[in-house]
């Protein structure tokens, strides 16, 4: 009985998204539009940034850099993205190729950590429609059409501690890559001035694909807020 039981167990607690903390690196983040050095993931539209304590430039390290201040949410590394931008039309996606496919009709628990960034300069939005799209294969620029496999209706505004978002969805294709952002255009996005900089800008850490809810729910916990 335990010999078929627990490869199922360990099976079923896999998170299915590889680097999942950004912890993993090629090379030390030096510029903006950097997210391809935390390999696998990668810029799938427009130019998302990533941070580490290792970076060769203050501005793009941890925990302080060009967008504010913010401790990783476990380890030295994150990733960050543009949600908003009042000013013109601008959505930054980060993407990843997931270690299996998805498999069709099976549902699927997503969880991952955000914070708004907290330059007085740069950032003055908080905005809601943050989730995740998935796709079969690597799109070579996301569309922004207002559809997402899942997204929060709740506006992200803490600049001071990381938010766990967390849902579902069931898998209608055999997806294989899975992308982050605000999927949404201006007109479906709910907008809250709350700063003075022109972006919404978003920090994101420990993100988790899985087929077990638990799993991903509790997906390195320690934060002080859940959203469902």
């Amino acid at each position: 009985f335990l010999s078929s039981f627990f490869p199922c167990f360990i099976c079923a607690q896999t998170n299915l998204v590889p680097n999942p903390s950004f912890e993993m690196y090629s090379l030390c983040p030096g510029n903006g539009g950097e997210v391809f050095k935390a390999s696998p993931w990668d810029c799938y539209r427009n130019s998302p940034d990533y941070f580490n304590s290792c970076a060769t430039t203050w501005a793009f390290q941890t925990p302080k850099n060009y967008f504010g201040y913010q401790k990783a949410a476990q380890g030295n590394s994150y990733c960050g993205f543009i949600a908003y931008f009042n000013g013109g039309f601008d959505r930054e996606i980060i993407g990843v190729q997931l270690t299996n496919s998805l498999v069709i009709s099976q549902k699927y628990y997503i969880s991952f950590k955000i914070n708004r960034a907290d330059s007085n300069f740069l950032t003055g939005y908080s905005v809601n429609k943050i989730g995740i799209r998935m796709a079969t294969i690597k799109p070579s620029s996301v569309t922004i059409n207002n559809s997402a496999q899942f997204f929060t209706n709740n506006i992200i505004s803490d600049t001071l501690n990381w938010t766990k978002i967390f849902g579902s969805f069931v898998a209608d294709s055999a997806y294989k890559h899975l992308m982050v952002g605000n999927f949404f255009d201006d007109g479906n996005t709910t907008i809250v001035n709350d700063g003075n900089g022109p972006y919404s800008y978003y920090f994101i850490d420990d993100v988790c694909l899985s087929t077990d809810s638990v799993f991903s729910q509790n997906y390195n916990t320690g934060i002080k807020e859940n959203i469902n």
